[in-house]
């Protein structure tokens, strides 16, 4: 006879909600560092006057905030949570983040490390493949934004007499 807990969840069960559980703990860092990348563009423009790019680093975080606001329905949604969506939603944070890094400075913007961030949580949550695509693309983009960027103008400050 067999004496399993009746209670006890598969493997496969432990696994889904193992994604789902992933897919809000994503969300929530992504809004954590949406929040704080917000925050710091309001400081610095308008405290310091540094002549950022407003308009199109506005853009990008209204639209990552859109895209986490879905995710996180998507996640409290009945449906499985695929590894797959686990994989979009780090190409999304790594596609974000490289279009913020873009326009702040590329590879010399010290945010460019939340890079390794999502690196580490696609080798801690994704099966080898896909964790081995997620760094590929984050080492490319990091390539490519060593040398495609706009730069920071630097603040001058005019000495008063």
């Amino acid at each position: 006879m067999n004496m399993k807990n009746h209670h006890t969840l598969s493997d496969d069960s432990l696994s889904l909600l193992a994604r789902r559980s992933n897919l809000k703990r994503l969300c929530l860092l992504r809004a954590t560092l949406l929040l704080i990348a917000a925050v710091a563009l309001i400081v610095l423009v308008q405290w310091f006057h540094w002549p950022l790019p407003t308009a199109p680093l506005s853009g990008i975080l209204l639209a990552l905030t859109l895209i986490t606001l879905i995710s996180l329905w998507r996640a409290l949604q009945p449906q499985p949570v695929t590894e797959w969506t686990l994989v979009y939603q780090l190409v999304i944070d790594l596609v974000g983040v490289g279009a913020l890094l873009y326009c702040s400075g590329g590879a010399g913007n010290p945010f460019v490390t939340w890079f390794l961030v999502l690196v580490t949580i696609s080798a801690a949550t994704l099966s080898r493949w896909p964790a081995w695509s997620i760094t590929a693309l984050a080492i490319g983009l990091y390539s490519l934004l060593l040398n495609v960027y706009l730069p920071l103008n630097p603040i001058t400050h005019s000495a008063s007499s």
